[in-house]
């Protein structure tokens, strides 16, 4: 991955040729010629070159290998969250920047709301509180985190997630109806 600013960082393969599939950073190539992503962005397709005659006379062999990403989902279920708050948002930290401005906002809004049913409501509020930090010109992170607070009864934090909310976007009209709903304006 080569960002923006020029710094560049592997996200699959370990440097040694083979034939190896499975997890990007434990992946083996032997000649990659050719890219692609899945839409989801959690795979990777590598056209590789696996044997190519000496001389390059003769037929080559490709191989299509499919290389599987690690996601922030992936990274945050191996976390006890009945144990360690604080591994929630070392972790969260950590994946962001080990991959700077990959987009998890709807990813981490998914997983917050499954970890709210469960049984430590602290963690997707931990996690919800991030993602809004990590994310401060989108508004959808300041609105579930609003609808965290308000669902775990703390109706005067929820009002101020939903007001940020309507600041970044004026016509977002679920935040206008939930502000409205619980402020009895």
């Amino acid at each position: 991955r080569v960002n923006r600013d020029g710094t560049f960082a592997a996200i699959a393969g370990t440097g040694q040729q083979g034939t190896e599939d499975g997890e990007a950073l434990t992946a083996t190539f032997t000649r990659p010629n050719g890219i692609a992503a899945t839409t989801a962005g959690k795979e990777l397709w590598v056209n590789d070159f696996t044997v190519q005659p000496p001389g390059g006379r003769g037929v080559s062999v490709v191989s299509l290998r499919r290389v599987r990403l690690v996601t922030l989902s992936d990274v945050l279920a191996g976390i006890d969250l009945g144990t360690a708050l604080v591994d929630v948002e070392r972790v969260y930290r950590a994946y962001h920047e080990s991959r700077p401005g990959e987009d998890t906002a709807t990813e981490a809004i998914n997983l917050g709301y499954q970890w709210l049913q469960g049984p430590v409501p602290a963690a997707a509020v931990t996690l919800f509180t991030l993602n809004a930090e990590q994310f401060p010109d989108n508004p959808q992170p300041r609105y579930h985190l609003g609808e965290v607070y308000r669902y775990v009864g703390q109706l005067d934090q929820a009002a101020e997630h939903y007001r940020k909310a309507l600041e970044i976007q004026p016509d977002f009209g679920l935040a206008a109806a939930r502000l409205a709903e619980i402020t009895g304006r």
